[in-house]
C-alpha cells in the first residue's frame, strides 16, 4: 500500500533536496547555524531559484516555517 504524500510531506522533501544542493556548492553550510541557512533557502525561495510544483510549495513559508521544518525529526 503506498502512502499518498501530505503537503507538509512535499515540503519537507523540497527542503531536504534544496539543503542538499546548497551543500554540494559549499560543504562548510555544515558548520552553519540553522538560522542562517534558513534565510539562504528563504532567499532562495524568494528569488524563485525552483521549478513551479516547488515553488507552489514552499513560497509561503517564512524562515522560522523553515527552521520548524529543519528541527523537526520524524522520531517526534
Amino acid at each position: 500500500m503506498t502512502k499518498e504524500m501530505t503537503k507538509y510531506d512535499l515540503q519537507k522533501q523540497y527542503i531536504e533536496k534544496l539543503i542538499e544542493e546548497l551543500m554540494l556548492k559549499d560543504e562548510t553550510l555544515y558548520y552553519t547555524p540553522t538560522v542562517d541557512i534558513c534565510h539562504l533557502l528563504f532567499q532562495r525561495i524568494q528569488n524563485g531559484q525552483l521549478n513551479k510544483d516547488q515553488r507552489e510549495l514552499l513560497i509561503d513559508l517564512s524562515p522560522k516555517d523553515i527552521q520548524i521544518f529543519l528541527s523537526y525529526s520524524s522520531c517526534c
